[in-house]
């Protein structure tokens, strides 16, 4: 708060800097016209060692969606030279709703993780609309199964943390089983635990089944602390995670205090001062942690990093600490401030956090920690709430004593 009174941390803002770098006998090379190249030659563009022109025929194919590109860009799957291209001529198949589950067979088999993980995202959004069920066969689900189940061994990380959070929005046949292989992968990466416990939303009976019988999984330091936030999630104690929004988007169920939280912060703040005199049991702490934070915060191996550094705000001592849990909303960083956006492109309303804005998109981090991106139109409306993404009410229904529990399991956790 100190250094704000020194200087204006938001100058410079309205100020924008584009430079180009270049040899002092540089030529600028004559640009193609790729709008006026045939379809066949957009296909082929595909492979080119250049970034700019193999998006442009990407961008170009999908105007166009000309049925006649399917067979060639088919090839580009199967045999295309460049990883990218592969991708690009996955997502050109699917624009053009011609993407069939034997597409998606062989990019799962494909050497580069960038279209395996790509083949990944494409069957969470046409399995969603039942699209790929056509000329799939009689067997499509069992089929499926068995290639994600494969692809919760594939080596590359990036590719399993997209499968973990497309099985959080689809139900396939032996789900439990590939979410215990991937977690058996994931050891105790934060990333990859955050996807899976979304993906292990419900059906926790099974999945606890599978991670119990998984002598891998039982054998990682992080196996205990996994089970217990899985049981914690069956019995309703933790939040859980789901992708039920009409539009697919991930939204975390934040603690509800059983009753209206009193707008009198103050007097809040003061009922519970006396619990800094109180010393603490950790443990009990801990319980009330993973009853109530774990959904936006994460600590002593719990939880999930959403909100602000937990670590960083018990540096300034425990008094800051009960205020800062207390009344969420007395000082919040401009990252943890809450914003309306209407999208008049859309026609709807997003609440979450400006992560980025320019003329052309808004980037925006919805409570749940995922990311939402909105195309730029004249008719959009942006209003700051002036609120946290914290809800006030932590403390309802807690003693003296559970405050103090609380305080001193985030003040001494790891």
């Amino acid at each position: 708060q100190g250094i704000k009174q020194h200087i204006d941390l938001d100058s410079g803002n309205d100020r924008w800097r584009i430079y180009r770098i270049v040899p002092q006998k540089f030529i600028q090379p004559k640009m193609p016209r790729l709008a006026e190249a045939s379809d066949a030659d957009l296909v082929k563009m595909l492979d080119h060692p250049n970034g700019w022109h193999r998006s442009t025929a990407t961008r170009l194919l999908f105007e166009r969606k000309n049925h006649q590109t399917i067979k060639p860009l088919r090839h580009i799957v199967n045999h295309g030279k460049n990883a990218y291209g592969r991708m690009h001529a996955l997502h050109v198949l699917a624009g053009t709703e011609a993407l069939a589950f034997a597409d998606i067979l062989i990019a799962y088999r494909d050497a580069s993780p960038i279209v395996r993980k790509e083949a990944i995202r494409l069957t969470e959004h046409f399995l969603s609309k039942k699209k790929l069920t056509v000329d799939a066969g009689e067997n499509f689900e069992t089929d499926l199964s068995k290639s994600l189940l494969g692809m919760a061994n594939d080596p590359d990380n990036i590719v399993r943390y997209q499968l973990s959070w497309t099985l959080g929005k689809l139900e396939v046949y032996d789900k439990p089983k590939i979410i215990s292989k991937l977690f058996e992968k994931a050891g105790d990466d934060p990333w990859q635990l955050t996807a899976l416990l979304n993906a292990a939303s419900v059906n926790h009976e099974a999945i606890l089944k599978e991670l119990k019988m998984n002598p891998v999984f039982t054998g990682l330091s992080i196996s205990e602390p996994v089970l217990r936030n899985l049981k914690a999630m069956q019995a309703g104690r933790v939040a859980n995670f789901s992708a039920s929004s009409s539009k697919g988007s991930y939204r975390g169920q934040l603690f509800k205090p059983s009753q209206k939280a009193d707008p009198d912060r103050a007097k809040i703040i003061k009922k519970y001062q006396s619990s800094l005199g109180i010393r603490g049991n950790a443990q009990r702490g801990r319980e009330i942690f993973e009853q109530r934070c774990v959904a936006c915060h994460r600590l002593g191996g719990v939880g999930i990093n959403i909100g602000p550094d937990l670590k960083s705000i018990r540096a300034n001592g425990p008094e800051k600490l009960l205020v800062s849990l207390i009344d969420p909303n007395r000082e919040v960083a401009p990252e943890y401030l809450m914003q309306k956006v209407y999208s008049a492109r859309q026609d709807e309303t997003i609440l979450g956090a400006i992560k980025f804005m320019s003329d052309v998109g808004i980037l925006m981090r919805l409570p749940d920690g995922s990311d939402h991106q909105l195309v730029r139109s004249s008719g959009d409306k942006i209003e700051s709430t002036g609120l946290s993404f914290m809800p006030t009410g932590l403390e309802s229904g807690l003693s003296l004593v559970q405050m103090a529990d609380l305080l001193e399991w985030v003040l001494k956790a790891d």
